[in-house]
């Protein structure tokens, strides 16, 4: 319970104090009539009281801050991060093994392929691979043969073509069963596998699985997809209005509503000027900064965010120092007489308002000679 004397000493001051950012200059000098008025109304306490209530003395502190422009928007999977799993080679789906939702490594065996297509292809490469090395060894033969003037340049032309023919199609087959992950090696040793491994590209989360065992898959139709949400951007729409007031570079404050007491950061790295695509709004991007990353991050989650235009260089106090009354805005100061903490309410004029800070607009000469109670003083003064 609180003591008595002290709850008697706060109250006189229980709606004097609350934060806001707006304001003017203030004159340099406080009138010694004012100055009067506010040590009559002093309020005293001690020091144990205030360590009680956690209350800390501080001083005003200098800090960039600018003008802001608040807008929505949502957090997205970079295109680069997403990627459709597909096979340019039609088959049925065997060992179907994963659902929508699964964490995915890259690498990872999903399903396998089997069907005529894949047969053939393997047929194809490995035939003409024999081809190609008789074709070879004819062509060597021909042109040796040329040199000697046995055989018509028709006959070494058409060597020649038959072989560069062959190669072409041999290095294509090759590369089909390379993007199908097949094991060229192994297929030379112990002939055509009747079904195939189908790898992940990347890792991730799946989504949009479309498929189930025994599935009859078309070539390049999309089985699922794999979002890697390692890397999220961020979508902010932007008015017309405010478009000119947008630019790369810019810093981002943004806060996600099921998360409302954290602030994470971004810049923005990109703008689209398409007023069509999110109903009249234009459409900015920006990189989330991976030192503020939220801890759970979700695609299409609704965002807040605050663009920071230019900055300068301010005093302020935390907002939490300042109280705003009827348009006024008021700060409690702190004096040390003996062992007890004179205060006195000191009415401010206030400018920005971000970061958690508020733009002081007084004489700095005059601030630094005060101690301001922190956010712990209007809790105090408040009971």
């Amino acid at each position: 319970m609180k003591n008595p004397a002290y709850l008697s000493l706060a109250k006189p001051f229980a709606l004097a104090f609350v934060l806001a950012l707006t304001g003017c200059n203030s004159p340099a000098d406080k009138s010694e009539e004012q100055a009067s008025k506010q040590e009559e109304n002093a309020q005293i306490l001690t020091k144990s009281q205030l360590d009680a209530e956690g209350i800390h003395l501080i001083q005003i502190q200098k800090a960039f801050l600018g003008t802001s422009l608040n807008l929505s928007g949502q957090l997205l999977t970079s295109p680069s991060a997403r990627f459709d799993i597909s096979s340019f080679v039609g088959g049925t789906v065997r060992q179907l093994h994963i659902q929508n939702g699964d964490r995915i490594q890259k690498g990872q065996v999903l399903f396998y392929l089997e069907g005529p297509a894949l047969l053939d292809l393997q047929q194809n490469y490995l035939e003409e691979r024999a081809r190609l090395d008789f074709l070879q060894a004819d062509y060597e033969r021909q042109h040796k043969l040329y040199q000697d003037s046995v055989v018509s340049e028709k006959a070494y032309r058409q060597a020649l073509s038959d072989f560069k023919v062959s190669q072409a199609r041999f290095q294509s087959l090759k590369a089909k069963l390379d993007l199908l992950k097949i094991d060229l090696n192994q297929l030379h040793q112990k002939g055509i596998f009747e079904s195939i491994p189908f790898h992940a590209p990347a890792s991730g989360y799946l989504s949009q699985l479309s498929i189930n065992e025994g599935y009859l898959l078309q070539a390049n139709e999309r089985a699922a997809v794999i979002i890697n949400d390692a890397a999220p951007i961020l979508e902010l729409k932007v008015f017309e209005k405010d478009l000119a007031r947008v630019k790369p570079g810019q810093k981002i404050e943004y806060q996600i509503p099921s998360m409302a007491d954290e602030k994470f950061f971004a810049e923005i790295v990109q703008i689209s000027p398409d007023f069509s695509q999110a109903q009249g709004a234009a459409l900015a991007y920006a990189k989330l900064d991976e030192g503020s990353l939220p801890q759970a991050i979700g695609t299409g989650m609704y965002v807040e965010a605050r663009v920071y235009e230019s900055e300068r260089e301010v005093v302020s106090l935390p907002e939490a120092a300042v109280i705003e009354q009827n348009g006024h805005f008021y700060a409690l100061s702190a004096k040390l007489v003996g062992e007890k903490y004179h205060l006195q309410k000191r009415e401010l004029k206030v400018g920005l308002r971000q970061k958690g800070l508020l733009e002081i607009r007084e004489p700095q000469q005059y601030l630094d000679t005060l101690y301001f109670l922190d956010k712990g003083a209007f809790g105090l003064l408040g009971e």
